[in-house]
């Protein structure tokens, strides 16, 4: 099943002093809008793009940068208000499931994008947004203060926000006399009970004003250097795991429980194996390193299964459309000693990646009773992964 990204790029640059369109603002010499574009684009299940400009941009701008997508691309006019021209988008969708998004939220990510589209099966919307972690006061029309408001039930909704592109439609032309801020305030309006609400693991800051500005043209420079090129067909991703070695801790390496007088001490189960080939994964198609998708001060990871990142980072390797070719790792420590277990690792974590055992190899080696590892005090782990694009 395919879907429509639908970009909503008619707004304006005021707040920035532009006397043009901010999604036409270039940062690498590269227009806002196309960061969400490729992004898009890297998607699988990607079908179509809907752009919905203005009608000034719609006659006098180069469009010449789509040519050459293989994806097929609709420019269309937009409307009057934002409610007006998300309509427009929609309505001109070939695909039932359309994900909404704004231009000016640049720092998108594929991994976010594929969690919105499977929940966008289920759901008759999902919403995207953030946790408001700042302390939020309402003020009086004299800029007093008037109360304090619980964060803890805040939801600071975002983009890209998927909708089933009939029931939208037809949500839209019931209460088209309303204006709406966004996608959900429709379904919300009329207590819609299929709404998810989906928290963002990466940022997608939106930019509004002088600071937003800097902001992401800071993060977008950096990420320059390491774009994801999707006509490669071979990636490599590399990583490094260490965790110290306390008493009472279980020993777990490559998911096998290992009778040992140590384990490891983290947040997470410790298992530096699965770890190192986890962050591999994710490096392969540059989508940062383990601790940007599983923090290690998020309760939800405590003590929890490494195998469970590793099946994240599988998932994420196969929305960028590759798969491993193969996993080469090295365990270093001093005891237990791994010759007894290193077969039941390999098909263990060829099992997890439902993999052939012949893409995975084991190796470990101890430092010869130098440094924390040759004292018994840390474990490590090297894993090097190759991945090809699917044919």
């Amino acid at each position: 099943t395919m879907f429509t990204a639908c970009i909503l790029m008619a707004g304006s640059g005021k707040r920035l002093n532009f006397d043009y369109n901010k999604a036409l603002h270039k940062i690498n010499n590269t227009p806002l809008f196309m960061y969400s574009v490729n992004t898009f684009l890297s998607c699988p299940n990607l079908g179509e793009i809907v752009l919905v400009c203005s009608e000034d941009d719609f006659d006098n701008y180069d469009w010449s940068i789509l040519e050459g997508i293989s994806v097929p691309i609709q420019i269309v006019v937009g409307g009057a208000t934002r409610s007006m021209s998300s309509y427009i988008g929609v309505d001109n969708a070939n695909y039932d499931i359309v994900l909404v998004h704004d231009a000016a939220r640049p720092l998108i990510s594929v991994s976010d994008i594929g969690e919105i589209y499977n929940k966008a099966k289920d759901y008759s919307i999902v919403v995207s947004g953030a946790k408001v972690y700042d302390s939020i006061k309402r003020l009086d029309e004299n800029g007093r203060f008037k109360e304090n408001i619980n964060r803890e039930s805040l939801f600071a909704a975002s983009t890209p926000q998927a909708v089933h592109k009939e029931e939208y439609l037809d949500l839209f032309d019931e209460h088209f006399d309303k204006e709406f801020t966004d996608e959900a305030s429709l379904y919300e309006s009329v207590n819609c009970e299929s709404i998810y609400y989906y928290y963002l693991k990466e940022d997608n800051r939106k930019l509004t004003d002088l600071n937003d500005l800097v902001y992401i043209e800071n993060i977008l420079s950096n990420k320059k250097l390491f774009e994801f090129n999707s006509s490669s067909n071979y990636r490599v991703g590399h990583s490094k795991d260490t965790h110290r070695l306390i008493e009472g801790r279980k020993f777990i390496l490559g998911g096998i429980e290992i009778p040992h007088s140590k384990g490891f001490l983290a947040h997470s189960d410790g298992d530096v194996l699965l770890h190192a080939i986890t962050e591999a994964i994710i490096g392969s198609i540059a989508q940062g390193d383990i601790g940007t998708h599983f923090s290690d001060k998020d309760p939800k990871y405590k003590n929890m299964d490494s195998k469970y990142f590793l099946l994240e980072a599988k998932r994420m390797l196969e929305e960028n459309g590759y798969e491993i070719v193969n996993i080469d790792s090295i365990v270093y420590l001093e005891k237990p000693n791994l010759s007894k277990y290193k077969a039941l690792i390999k098909e263990n974590i060829a099992n997890i990646l439902n993999i052939s055992l012949d893409k995975v190899n084991i190796k470990a080696t101890t430092k010869e009773s130098l440094g924390l590892i040759g004292n018994q005090k840390a474990c490590e782990a090297e894993s090097v992964v190759l991945v090809r694009k699917i044919k």
